[in-house]
């Protein structure tokens, strides 16, 4: 059953589904009676004369590469829940048990190369610090050692293995957990997204015990996933230097206030960072690999003033030219800029200034025109000396409009005279080509904390000479 829905059984009736059916049915199937869904992707385009009404207790999705299993523990345990399933066990296909239907369905989507996720609600590990768990949630896991349900965690985690699933999503205890079951098969706890955390001690980053959702990206045979943290609006404070010298280090820390204000485990200053051990709040048995790292990136909006700096264990898919996991930034060159942090729909951000040092920035700087620049030919548009660092921009414009950029970078003071030349070529959908005969600008622009300097002078482009 996923998550969140083991309410819905009828009061004391364990394994009665027949709120459940109720009110799902009006869901698409192969979830409820409706009709399916018809986006591009899904499998499943028409619905068998012979399912049953009401909505399913244990079904599959299959979406391109990728099916999603759904699994009803709900009764503490998977086999307590097979007699009461819908549609019925024993089924058409042969399976008696909702493991025999999740090791088949599995084991067939492998076969075809698809990617599998199963989803139920009780895990069968509580990988937990259990002296900080609140009492009523020890060992929560099915059956929670004794009866048929105990022995569920075992079946149910031999059945993956053996169906080659690649994931496990998983709710019940109120945290953000992870663990390996049998197989090296991950597992995710994500109970984190309502109700009160399930502890009476420490809580935060190092614990796992935060308010959070978790976003799955399956693509050719690779699996990305993100602990999402839940803020408030504008629930986001950032920490860090306003004003640095050049070249000088910087590190920026976040903190988010989640959504809850009464319950004594609230988290109201989430640190968006990676977990450590020894935890900073407290010590725990919990395993550091168990607790999942809180979804943020930094960004800078200019990194030729304030760059990022990569950590050891960065995010590989952020864009390494402006952005960093985890808050590091060198002062570049000076003027200002923004550091902005971003975790799941909340974003905040802080103005940066990169002071230029006493006296001239700039020692020299000219631009050079042409009345007459034949193609093929290469002409000398600016010549700039620095005094100190500063960001240097020379590009060539026609009728208001950049049409090719020669020199874009923070550059360093120099014994020599900085040269950028123009061979007539203009960039035009990612590719150069020859420019039109006409009148261009050649400018340059040196900027800093202080005012822009700005030179420029005009290029006339020849026509080409006509072939005898």
């Amino acid at each position: 059953m996923p998550p969140g829905t083991a309410g819905l059984l009828t009061p004391g009736v364990q394994g009665d589904l027949t709120n459940y059916k109720q009110v799902f049915s009006d869901r698409p199937y192969p979830f409820g009676d409706a009709a399916p869904y018809k986006a591009s992707g899904f499998a499943q385009r028409s619905r068998p004369a012979d399912d049953p009404p009401g909505a399913s207790s244990h079904y599959f999705v299959d979406y391109e590469k990728v099916r999603v299993i759904f699994v009803d523990n709900s009764c503490w345990g998977i086999a307590d829940c097979d007699s009461s399933q819908n549609p019925p066990l024993s089924d058409a296909q042969g399976n008696r048990t909702q493991l025999d239907f999740m090791r088949r369905s599995a084991s067939d989507a492998s076969a075809q190369g698809k990617q599998v996720f199963v989803v139920m609600h009780i895990p069968t590990r509580d990988p937990r610090d259990q002296s900080y768990a609140d009492p009523t949630t020890f060992d929560h896991v099915m059956g929670k050692g004794l009866g048929t349900g105990a022995v569920d965690n075992m079946r149910f985690e031999e059945a993956a293995e053996q169906g080659g699933v690649d994931g496990v999503m998983l709710g019940h205890i109120k945290g953000q957990l992870l663990y390996k079951g049998r197989g090296g098969v991950q597992y995710y706890i994500d109970g984190g997204a309502g109700g009160e955390l399930y502890t009476t001690g420490p809580v935060g980053t190092d614990h796992g015990y935060w308010h959070g959702f978790r976003l799955l990206r399956a693509d050719g045979g690779r699996v990305t996933t993100d602990t999402v943290p839940i803020f408030v609006k504008d629930g986001i404070r950032l920490e860090g230097p306003r004003h640095l010298r050049a070249g000088a280090g910087a590190h920026y820390d976040a903190f988010g206030r989640q959504p809850v204000f009464e319950d004594p485990a609230m988290v109201p200053s989430l640190e968006l960072r990676d977990p450590i051990r020894p935890a900073q709040s407290a010590p725990t048995t919990t395993p550091l690999d168990a607790v999942p790292v809180p979804a943020r990136i930094f960004t800078t909006s200019d990194p030729q003033v304030i760059a990022p700096v990569a950590s050891r264990g960065d995010d590989s898919r952020r864009d390494p030219k402006t952005q960093t996991e985890d808050g590091g930034f060198r002062a570049a060159c000076p003027g200002r800029a923004r550091v902005r942090i971003t975790s799941g729909f909340e974003t905040t951000a802080k103005p940066v200034s990169v002071a230029s040092a006493r006296g001239r920035i700039v020692r020299r700087a000219k631009a050079y025109g042409a009345k007459r620049l034949r193609p093929g030919r290469r002409l000398t548009v600016a010549r700039v000396r620095l005094g100190q660092r500063a960001r240097l921009l020379v590009r060539i414009r026609r009728k208001g409009r950049t049409v090719r950029v020669l020199r874009n970078a923070c550059l360093a003071p120099g014994s020599k005279q900085l040269r950028a030349r123009w061979d007539g070529r203009v960039s035009s959908r990612g590719k150069l080509r020859r420019a039109r005969a006409g009148t261009y600008r050649a400018q340059v622009l040196i900027r800093s904390d202080r005012r822009t300097l700005k030179r420029s002078a005009l290029v006339r482009v020849a026509r080409p000479a006509k072939r005898r």
